[in-house]
């Protein structure tokens, strides 16, 4: 009798182990939303062209997934710079926060990865042409530049995150009011970061 319980026991707990991805897939908080099966997944997958036309079509670029990332933190995170650019151009929030707390510009340094040439280039276009906030603290309370190892893209974060401060008045390079201060720290700190050309 107890070898026929044993077996039994055995038996359930074999059907559970390899049937438990689709017990997991279908419990409500696991299933996956349409916005990932659409947009999030053209962003996933690179596919420009598809997240412009989901875009077109009107898909809301702030949807966030269960975690609470946007298409824009993924995009940041993977480097895409031109899906990244479609997504702003299209009204996606650039101060949006995720589970942890990071935004999309955060969002790019999340596990200190080694940082691609399209990430870095991404990283100086949000913050010098987007004005995406330096200062920003994630649920950990480390801002951009205290969340990579990369020495000129921790400068340059360092820099801008010290020029949005609110004791310095917030830079954004669109305006004509700079002042001249501002202007010559920034030539002065260019020949430093010219790695972001």
């Amino acid at each position: 009798m107890k070898s026929i319980r044993t077996a039994v026991f055995l038996t359930v707990i074999t059907m559970l182990a390899q049937n438990a991805s689709a017990v997991v897939w279908w419990h409500p908080e696991h299933a996956p939303c349409p916005y990932e099966q659409t947009l999030l997944g053209a962003v996933k997958n690179n596919q420009i062209e598809k997240v412009r036309e989901l875009l077109a079509d009107n898909v809301n670029p702030n949807s966030k997934d269960r975690n609470n990332d946007t298409a824009l933190h993924w995009a940041t995170y993977y480097g895409y710079k031109d899906i990244a650019i479609a997504l702003i151009d299209a009204n996606a929030n650039l101060e949006a926060t995720n589970n942890v707390g990071n935004t999309p510009l955060l969002e790019m340094f999340r596990f200190d990865h080694q940082l691609s040439q399209d990430q870095i280039n991404l990283c100086y276009i949000l913050v010098t042409q987007y004005n995406a906030s330096t200062t920003v603290r994630n649920h950990d309370g480390l801002m951009a530049h205290e969340m990579t190892s990369n020495p000129a893209v921790k400068q340059f974060l360092e820099f801008w995150a010290q020029l949005q401060s609110p004791q310095t008045k917030t830079l954004d390079v669109r305006q004509k009011d700079m002042q001249q201060e501002d202007v010559e720290q920034i030539q002065t700190a260019l020949p430093e970061i010219a790695v972001f050309a």
